[in-house]
């Protein structure tokens, strides 16, 4: 049990990490662009093609964006991880658990995405 815990914990730890690292980045840019006129005009960008047009502008917000995005989906690799790495531990009732959750967490963002739609 002890391994499967250093595996989510790494997970989680690089997870965190590459948002915070893409969120800074985000924000180093904004502020090497602050001295250019533009900073009140931005706006965030408020869905997943946005942040990508974003990106390919090369816009600070939508760097931020990803950050954050990137650290929402963290929490899900973990149980990701988790659910594979108890199917190769062959431990079926914490693999079940896993890939419930994972379900749950599917459910959610499908839920969550019609109830967005206008």
């Amino acid at each position: 049990m002890r391994r499967v815990e250093t595996i989510l914990a790494r997970v989680l730890r690089a997870g965190v990490g590459v948002a915070a690292g893409v969120m800074a980045a985000g924000l180093a840019l904004m502020l090497a662009r602050s001295g250019q006129g533009t900073g009140p005009d931005w706006t965030a960008p408020a869905s997943l093609g946005a942040v990508a047009a974003g990106l390919r502008q090369g816009d600070p917000l939508a760097v931020m964006a990803l950050g954050l995005l990137l650290l929402t989906v963290t929490p899900v690799l973990r149980v990701i991880a988790a659910a594979l790495t108890f199917v190769r531990q062959r431990d079926w009732p914490l693999a079940l658990a896993s890939l419930l959750v994972l379900a749950l967490l599917a459910a959610g963002m499908a839920l969550g995405r019609a109830g967005a739609a206008p």
